[in-house]
């Protein structure tokens, strides 16, 4: 690993993996009204999980955005790119590529909105063959990427919580305008709403296989 900065703790480069780490105010009170008016003008769908009980463990609408599509979220692409390179150069330092798309993803109470621990990187069945390239290329997800854009007293349940060891839950404090960047293989969840709508941004940065 290449190191660009020099650090006066390095203990914590080479023994600590941060479950999460968040940034407060990125975005002002309007910006994060105009995003949410933005993306309610489209017509969302059911979000899907991986395997067989993919209703049984999700239960939420979603829309997804690309930059080229919809320029009026340039901003957000560009704060989001800024904050996701800060942030993985301090805590990470992981090898990334970038991110196609933005997900507005909406938990209702009226469907009892939630979303079972998942981790978010892309699982399969293990392949032995030496020839197939699909083993040695292509990105995978390495961080998740969280905007709470609802006001945590417009809704209740939805909880945010993580899976750290089978007796260690930490649940992160949703406040309005916090982003959360998190590795992608951590198992993380979220609560049935059972008041209000909760509201969110997310995203999954790629990038080249752990190594």
């Amino acid at each position: 690993m290449t190191y660009k900065s020099i650090s006066n703790d390095p203990f914590i480069r080479h023994r600590i993996t941060f479950p999460y780490c968040y940034h407060d105010d990125a975005f002002s009170e309007e910006e994060l009204i105009s995003i949410e008016n933005y993306c309610e003008k489209f017509e969302k769908h059911d979000g899907i999980a991986g395997g067989d009980d993919s209703v049984s463990i999700r239960k939420s609408k979603v829309r997804f955005f690309t930059r080229h599509e919809h320029s009026e979220l340039n901003f957000l692409f560009d704060k989001f790119n800024t904050m996701i390179w800060t942030i993985n150069e301090q805590y990470y330092n992981y090898n990334l590529n970038g991110y196609g798309s933005l997900q507005y993803t909406t938990y209702n109470s009226e469907d009892l909105g939630k979303y079972g621990y998942h981790i978010d990187m892309h699982t399969g069945i293990y392949n032995d063959n030496p020839n197939d390239d699909s083993l040695k290329y292509g990105d995978t997800r390495k961080l998740s990427l969280v905007l709470f854009l609802s006001d945590p007293s417009s809704y209740e349940g939805g909880e945010f919580k993580m899976m750290l060891s089978e007796n260690s839950e930490t649940e992160i404090e949703q406040k309005k305008g916090r982003l959360i960047l998190f590795p992608s293989f951590f198992l993380h969840k979220v609560f049935p709403v059972t008041k209000g709508i909760r509201k969110s941004m997310v995203t999954w940065i790629e990038g080249p296989k752990f190594r």
